[in-house]
């Protein structure tokens, strides 16, 4: 909710000074830290559950509150959850976080947290990652089709490239403090340790070798690669290549009457 609505103070208000809201509590121990300096931390999330609030008209069928003025204007009750704490970090009363929700929050409010949290995750790490990573929100036709191909395109992607990042995750030290960095970290990162190489297609054969090996293959000089160690042999022992060769030219294919 933004600031200075009517609800939010409500809800935080009631929160505080009406014992008879709901509570909950919720420990967690995790693990930062790998090896020797591994340790663990406990987090905790405080909530309180607040029922019917009436200060928010706008919730309801569109234009419900076209006539919110006036005195026989009825607002639909709404809950709402309060969270004082989070993770261990605390917001006190005055900068409580308050979420409207229509869930059932008399019992147990930590509920509505969590389905919350659950949705922040799809929305952090699926719809912002594909939109500003991915391009999802440029897609190349605006057809119905075009839109189809785009989204499973882009999805598909997004699925392996995830995959792959959980593989990789130990191998490229992607850990900090024990939690993974995200997708967009890892994105430019990847992009970083594989700026110079070059992916070269032969029929149904492919292979992936630094610009550097690449140019000393083909002949090709570069100022900036002369300082190469590697010889060319040395280069196609390490990838387990043979010198091709030479295709034989059209005057030794004659032969003399």
């Amino acid at each position: 909710m933004k600031e200075k609505m009517d609800i939010k103070e409500d809800a935080r208000q009631i929160a505080q000074f009406n014992s008879e809201v709901s509570y909950k509590r919720r420990e967690k121990t995790v693990k930062r830290g790998t090896g020797k300096g591994a340790y663990h931390e406990q987090l905790v999330t405080e909530v309180y559950g607040v029922c019917a609030l009436d200060t928010y008209a706008a919730y309801g069928k569109p234009g419900h509150d076209k006539d919110k003025h006036k005195k026989s204007f009825k607002a639909n009750p709404i809950n709402a959850i309060v969270v004082t704490q989070w993770q261990s970090h605390s917001y006190g009363w005055e900068k409580s976080k308050v979420f409207v929700t229509n869930m059932d929050v008399s019992q147990d409010p930590m509920v509505a947290l969590e389905v919350y949290e659950k949705r922040s995750i799809i929305e952090n790490s699926l719809f912002r990652q594909t939109k500003q990573s991915l391009n999802l929100k440029y897609p190349i036709k605006k057809t119905k089709e075009g839109m189809y191909v785009h989204l499973f395109f882009t999805m598909s992607v997004f699925a392996l490239i995830n995959a792959y990042r959980g593989w990789t995750e130990k191998e490229y030290s992607m850990m900090k403090n024990g939690q993974e960095c995200g997708l967009e970290r890892f994105w430019k990162r990847l992009k970083v340790e594989n700026r110079n190489k070059v992916i070269i297609f032969v029929n149904q054969v492919y292979g992936i070798l630094d610009v550097a090996e690449c140019m000393l293959l083909l002949n090709v000089k570069v100022k900036d690669f002369e300082k190469l160690e590697a010889t060319r042999r040395e280069i196609l022992t390490k990838w387990n290549l043979h010198e091709a060769k030479p295709f034989p030219s059209a005057a030794s294919e004659v032969k003399p009457t």
